[in-house]
């Protein structure tokens, strides 16, 4: 960018700040500042809509933003104007969500960048990372922390992130083939979940379809598994694990 716009563009945004030629005025969760129709127009879509068409906020010359903060809009100004690099550890979740919200696609890229190169996985935040970039659909960094979870899926049974999983995220892990945890363990966590999530028997037999009864210890089976309650109550279920039972018996035949 050469020297002369980049004095503009300060000049621009300095008068923004200033607010001395602003024409409407935005109301964010912790207070308000006014703002540029043209800027604002030029900057998203979002605008762009709720500006030129026949809303209330082009009428009225008011627009609320009342989940977004006064200083996490100055960060996008300045992201778009001034060229600044502004996300970073604090506020990469906020910017992304407003980024979603307002299809600002530049800066989704620039918090996509930001998690390329710093985004640290632990026990504690993979799960809840693996969710939100579900959400936002950044696909590599999905499947990234996708695998993440999967390689220490023993780890989290044992601080209780395997209970925090939606069906369709459990679903997800258990159809892989490389899990970390022994199947009885597997199954064991199946049996909590559905425990505690009381879900539906057409989901439970979905769960438990994905289990590798081959690798299930028979003792496991046996004490633990084909007498507990939900299985004893339900016919579908007890059909799985028969199946499940065969298809011990016929590896272990052909092992030997």
């Amino acid at each position: 960018m050469s020297e002369v716009q980049q004095s503009f563009l300060k000049k621009l945004y300095e008068k923004l700040v200033q607010g001395d030629h602003n024409d409407i005025k935005l109301v964010f969760e912790d207070g308000s500042t006014t703002g540029s129709r043209l800027c604002l127009t030029a900057l998203s879509p979002y605008f762009e809509a709720m500006l030129t068409s026949d809303m209330l906020e082009k009428n009225s010359g008011v627009v609320e933003l009342p989940k977004v903060s006064k200083q996490t809009f100055d960060d996008v100004l300045k992201f778009h104007i001034l060229g600044e690099d502004v996300v970073n550890g604090v506020n990469y979740i906020v910017l992304i969500d407003l980024a979603e919200m307002m299809l600002l696609d530049d800066l989704k890229s620039a918090c996509q960048r930001y998690l390329n190169s710093s985004l640290t996985l632990t026990t504690k935040n993979c799960v809840s990372m693996w969710r939100l970039l579900k959400t936002y659909r950044m696909e590599d960094l999905d499947t990234k922390t996708f695998q993440y979870v999967v390689k220490i899926l023993g780890k989290l049974s044992e601080n209780g992130s395997v209970m925090d999983l939606t069906k369709d995220e459990y679903l997800q892990v258990l159809s892989r083939d490389d899990l970390s945890q022994k199947e009885d363990d597997v199954l064991r966590d199946v049996q909590k979940w559905i425990s505690q999530h009381n879900p539906s028997v057409e989901i439970m037999v979905d769960l438990f379809t994905q289990i590798r009864f081959e690798h299930v210890s028979i003792s496991y089976l046996t004490d633990d598994v084909i007498y507990t309650k939900f299985v004893h109550q339900h016919e579908a279920l007890q059909q799985v694990v028969q199946k499940g039972i065969k298809t011990y018996y016929s590896c272990y035949t052909k092992m030997n």
